[in-house]
């Protein structure tokens, strides 16, 4: 019983680090939520689609409250930090925007704005190394452009209705 206790902390454990904001991801963290028998409502237990779909409105309301805050103030340094932690989570979109789009005849435009998504999240990385915001706002008004075509992609009811 006693060893049956200690393998429960220790995976309360790692599922706690694992959530916090410093672990290094040496495993994909969403794997570890979707399967977690005690995920949190909203953070796991949801089907292939779902659970991206989820993520991607989660992460593109974040960059847009984060690109509503760096055009309304000057960035100090830890908000300059904040944002090179994001990006990488926003890069890591482009994955679930190809996902997204199960259309045969769309998945080759998917592919095409992830790429540029990409591209552009990549770039943004330097910009905000250099706590460039002209840069970086240039890169929020076209990454959410991108996030709004892959939604425009996944309507299917006709523009007749």
């Amino acid at each position: 019983k006693l060893k049956l206790m200690a393998v429960f902390f220790f995976v309360v454990c790692v599922v706690a680090w694992l959530r916090s904001a410093t672990a290094l991801s040496v495993v994909d963290r969403a794997s570890v939520l979707r399967f977690a028998p005690f995920a949190l409502v909203g953070e796991g237990g949801l089907p292939d689609g779902a659970f991206q779909f989820d993520r991607f409105l989660r992460v593109q309301g974040e960059w847009g409250r984060l690109g509503k805050r760096l055009a309304s103030v000057d960035p100090d340094d830890t908000e300059w930090e904040a944002l090179r932690f994001f990006l990488p989570k926003l890069y890591d979109e482009g994955d679930d925007m190809v996902f997204l789009v199960r259309d045969p005849s769309k998945k080759a435009a998917a592919k095409d704005i992830a790429s540029q998504f990409r591209k552009a999240v990549k770039a943004a990385d330097k910009s905000a190394l250099q706590k460039d915001k002209a840069a970086i706002l240039e890169t929020y008004e076209t990454t959410s452009r991108h996030m709004a075509d892959i939604l425009d992609l996944l309507q299917d009811v006709p523009d007749e209705l």
